[in-house]
């Protein structure tokens, strides 16, 4: 797809599509600096071609505010979202759709960002909106964003009628194999897991494991992103052998993904290591500390030393 593209006359409105399209492909398997550097192409080739007010950009916009939720880049989600809101209403058709796919994503960033009486009308808004077209895979988003923002509000009946609402719906529309469907289980067993019900997170997060290995295959970000979950789940049981297992494995994963010297592996590296120090395996943790505070270290290099590159 990224050949086609170029083959493309640069004032032809198929080559910023055809890049925003690629792009997607990237945010979905991960690859979110590759998603980045597209949607910034795309939305660039756009705006030369239409203008920074044209209603072509709403959907790059759209896509790069996905990108940035995906990875809890909240400051840069919103913006986006905003003017992909303002885009989208100075058109006719399909207003109420597009409204309500706008305030459920503002409503995701707000109640992230804690702006908890900003995210509730928007949401609820949104949920009137797409009940009217019925059980919907969007009526299932919402009432998982719903579920999240309740949870954190104090709201537990609410909070666990939403997800188990919205874990039922993905399943009749999307199927127990897709990742939306996924996505809800994982929130649901989050919920009960803060709730200490960990009978019920417990089988719930593993199905979720089985779903993004079989759906992105085994050395995906999102399956080493379940396994973490599942590590802290076992720590939360008080089963330091089983979350030590779980860790090991999301560890081969993130270096996998990140590089073996990347500082993101750092927390990580450090926690297991905590785990060792009382465990009947002491001499693991000395090793782990150690390459933690050494990935550490480099992470802070350009800021110590005042330039863009770690000193050779």
């Amino acid at each position: 797809m990224k050949k086609l593209a170029e083959i493309f006359p640069p004032k032809d409105a198929r080559l910023p599509r055809t890049i925003f399209d690629l792009a997607q492909v990237y945010r979905a398997e991960g690859k979110y600096a590759e998603a980045l550097q597209l949607y910034e192409r795309a939305l660039q080739i756009y705006i030369n071609l239409y203008g920074p007010e044209s209603p072509e950009l709403a959907e790059t916009l759209d896509g790069e505010a996905e990108l940035f939720k995906s990875v809890n880049d909240y400051a840069h989600a919103e913006p986006r979202l905003l003017k992909f809101l303002e885009l989208r209403l100075n058109r006719l058709d399909a207003v109420a759709f597009l409204q309500a796919h706008s305030e459920n994503d503002l409503g995701e960033v707000y109640t992230a960002t804690g702006a908890f009486d900003k995210a509730e009308p928007l949401l609820l808004q949104a949920l009137v909106i797409r009940r009217k077209a019925g059980e919907t895979a969007e009526v299932a988003q919402t009432l998982e964003a719903l579920g999240a923002l309740y949870g954190r509000t104090g709201r537990a009946k609410q909070a666990e009628q939403s997800f188990r609402e919205a874990v039922s719906i993905f399943g009749k529309t999307v199927g127990g194999e897709h990742p939306d469907y996924a996505n809800a289980r994982e929130s649901l067993a989050l919920y009960c897991q803060s709730r200490h019900d960990f009978a019920t997170a417990e089988p719930l997060l593993n199905r979720v494991l089985e779903i993004r290995k079989t759906v992105f295959g085994p050395e995906h970000r999102d399956v080493a992103t379940s396994l973490d979950t599942l590590v802290a789940l076992k720590r939360a049981e008080h089963k330091p052998q089983e979350a030590a297992a779980s860790y090991e494995q999301a560890l081969v994963l993130w270096e996998k993904i990140l590089g073996p010297d990347s500082p993101d592996l750092a927390a990580d590296l450090n926690n297991l290591g905590a785990i060792y120090e009382f465990s009947r395996e002491k001499e693991k943790a000395e090793p782990l500390f150690l390459r933690a505070v050494a990935l550490q270290r480099k992470r802070s290099w350009p800021r110590e030393c005042g330039t863009g590159n770690r000193p050779q």
